[in-house]
């Protein structure tokens, strides 16, 4: 038979689980992507409402810090150099905004390739991956945590320190 002090106990440490589970998104940056918002209704006294809601709602836009540069030394690279200077910019995108979205917001010339995981960043700035020899490529950590996964699948959270760095 369970006691309610087991059940306490036992609901004491679910909360610990998920208080874990979310302090390790909140770390890392990342969030699992969120379903799309159902559409909006057709009627006209929907839309005249929302439309007037809109104006007056606050900015759903996050402001996310993005540092672009290189660990490779100058004369690793061949052929190719970065078009600019490590620099760190600030940019806005919107609520759910993946880190990808993040970096092209930065207006940088940014190549990409469809993988099975997502897309990922081939080029930026002019500098690719392979180009400061065979196994340099770009890699990319959310508020100082190395990510895996495709930047598309990098939901970002308003404040937080995206880093794109080539390595060699």
């Amino acid at each position: 038979m369970m006691t309610i002090g087991s059940k306490k106990g036992a609901a004491a440490a679910l909360a610990l689980v998920a208080l874990a589970l979310m302090m390790t998104v909140l770390l890392s940056g990342c969030a699992s992507p969120q379903p799309a918002a159902p559409s909006a209704s057709s009627s006209a006294a929907s839309s005249s409402a929302a439309s007037s809601d809109a104006a007056t709602a606050p900015s759903d836009d996050i402001t996310v810090s993005v540092l672009l540069t290189e660990d490779v030394a100058g004369s690793q690279l061949q052929e190719t150099q970065l078009q600019f200077s490590e620099e760190t910019l600030t940019v806005n995108a919107p609520a759910g905004a993946d880190a990808l979205e993040a970096l092209q917001a930065t207006q940088r010339e940014v190549v990409t390739e469809q993988t099975d995981q997502g897309t990922e960043v081939v080029s930026i700035g002019g500098l690719g991956n392979g180009d400061a020899g065979e196994g340099s490529h770009w890699t990319y950590e959310v508020n100082g945590t190395v990510q895996t996964e495709a930047p598309s699948a990098c939901i970002l959270q308003d404040g937080d320190q995206l880093t794109f760095r080539f390595v060699g």
